[in-house]
Formats: C-alpha cells, structure tokens, sequence
C-alpha cells in the first residue's frame, strides 16, 4: 500500500475510533499483596469468632437422666429434680457401650450381667453450704449411676459406671453391695439415691412436705434421721474439719 491509498483509508474511519485508541489507558493490575492481605483479614475474622461465639453461649445441659445440670465453679448444679430411676436413653447407652465380658472381667464371675431395670442416678451433697436449708440446695450429679449386678438370678454386688471420652465405662465395683434389694424397700417413697460424702453415708432421701433420709446399713451412718438433722451434721462435720485444718 502506497502512501495515497494509506491516507485515504485513514480519512475514511469515524474520529470516535481515533479519539479511543488516543486516550485508552491500560487497567491498573492491583499488587498481589493486596489480595493475600485481604484473604489473611477473612481468616483471622473467622479465627476469633471461632474462639469467641462458644464463651458467649449459655452453659450446656447434660442429658445424665438424674437431673440436668450446670457447671456452678467446681461443683455441678441442679436443674431439674431429682430422680431415682435414670432416663431410658441413658439406660440404652450404657447397654451399648458397657459389654457382659466387661462385667464378668470386673466381677471375676462367669455370667455376670447387669441389672438394667435399676440404673440409679448418684447425686451427693457435694454442694452443702452454710446457706444450705434443705437437702435438695446441697445435691450435686456428675453423671454418674450405680446398677445391681446379677448372676443366677441373685445380686452378687453393684457397679458404679461414668463416661469417659463420651463413652459408658465401670468405674467401681462393689461385692456383696446388694442395690437391687435396698431400692426394692424405698421405690414407692425415695425421691433419689443420696451419696453424702461429707459422712461417708448413703441412702436415700424423701422429700414431700418434710424431708426424710434412709440410711442404707453398712455405710458411716446407719440411722434414719430427718433431713434437717442430716444437714445439720453435714454442716457440724464440716466445721469441725475447719477447726482441724486451721
């Protein structure tokens, strides 16, 4: 293409073409730290809030099948009342998880099972305090139940089972303690089993319009009192172990 003929194809386009190409300006490229510096900002927004959303929710319920509770400092809180029988679901865990040759491995005898007809919640007056009035304000539940065990048709002693790592182990077994026949006298009144760690004693707590406690014979103490009595001896035990401390 000559000269002439490059000048006419020139003079034959629209100005508005020239006018763009004069003044197009390249897209600026945005620098490749602002684009990591952006994603670093998301991951740490994600970070904190993974760290603080669960501080700012309420304190979790357990499904123990005694009572729900809180975590109150070191001790667990009642929720709900108490009961003396445990939940169905808790009972079908602890079937599922705790095996018959785990049972017969603990008890040392052959054809040991579990009497899962009594799966009894354990709440103990971990709780007591001087402020305390009744024996109810004192009850506390770790989740923790105690279950006759049988072999022939007849209790040869009762476990005491807990979860660890979200799973239903023996934790303690107790021969010749017959739970089966102490929950058999005390069904139709016992509010719930009653652990008073205080005095090393056991039985089990009627709570109506007055407060009674059955003591279970063979434990610290062995006499029925009421519970206001038994409160007060909590509370004396206590004071004493004070003074022998100080």
């Amino acid at each position: 293409m000559n000269a002439k003929k490059f000048s006419d194809a020139m003079s034959e386009l629209d100005t508005k073409y020239v006018e763009e190409a004069l003044n197009y300006k390249k897209k600026s490229k945005r620098p490749v730290w602002v684009k990591w510096g952006a994603m670093a900002a998301c991951l740490c927004l994600i970070v904190v809030a993974i760290i603080t959303i669960p501080s700012m929710l309420p304190p979790q319920e357990s499904d123990g099948g005694g009572a729900g509770t809180i975590v109150d400092g070191d001790q667990n809180t009642l929720q709900d009342t108490p009961t003396l029988f445990a939940k169905q679901s808790v009972v079908d865990a602890i079937e599922q998880d705790i095996t018959n040759q785990d049972i017969e491995s603990w008890t040392e005898t052959t054809s040991a099972v579990f009497d899962l007809e009594y799966v009894i919640p354990i709440y103990s007056t971990a709780n007591a305090t001087k402020d305390s009035l009744t024996i109810l304000e004192t009850l506390a539940f770790d989740n923790q139940y105690m279950i006759p065990v049988m072999s022939n048709e007849k209790c040869i002693g009762t476990a005491t089972v807990a979860q660890q790592e979200n799973k239903w182990v023996i934790a303690i077994y107790e021969h010749g303690f017959d739970l089966k026949a102490e929950v058999d006298k005390n069904k139709d009144m016992a509010t719930c089993f009653v652990d008073v760690v205080q005095l090393n004693e056991r039985g089990f707590l009627i709570s109506t319009d007055t407060e009674k406690f059955v003591a279970i014979t063979g434990f610290g103490i062995s006499d029925n009192m009421s519970g206001q009595e038994l409160l007060n001896r909590i509370l004396d035990n206590a004071g004493s172990t004070n003074n022998t401390e100080g």
